[in-house]
């Protein structure tokens, strides 16, 4: 659908709010501002998966300091984090001890 264009032999009717909504799609598709959208979409998603990434290292340090048998303030304080933070993350990770099943937890947080 995204790739239709008016030359689809499947377009029966080519009545003239169908060629001007044509027109006006490929006028956007052709601009600098929707260049510029397509961009900021994808430096959001970038973003956005850094931010999965760090949150996704920072599950699995938390876990491998709780197989050690370390308590929340030792992990806290090592991994430099709020202590409030860190006994979130160590209740819902109890729940998946010993494996510390990563997805299931970030699913849950």
């Amino acid at each position: 659908m995204k790739h239709t264009t008016l030359d689809n032999p499947e377009i029966e009717v080519k009545d003239e709010r169908l060629i001007e909504l044509d027109r006006i799609v490929r006028e956007v598709k052709e601009s600098e501002e929707w260049e510029a959208v397509k961009m900021n979409i994808l430096e959001v998603g970038i973003e956005r998966g850094k931010e999965i990434g760090k949150e996704i290292g920072l599950l699995e340090l938390v876990c491998k300091k709780l197989q050690k048998g370390l308590t929340v303030a030792e992990i806290a304080d090592m991994l430099e984090e709020p202590e409030e933070k860190i006994q979130e993350i160590c209740e819902i990770a109890e729940k998946y001890a010993p494996e510390y099943n990563i997805e299931s937890i970030l699913k849950e947080l």
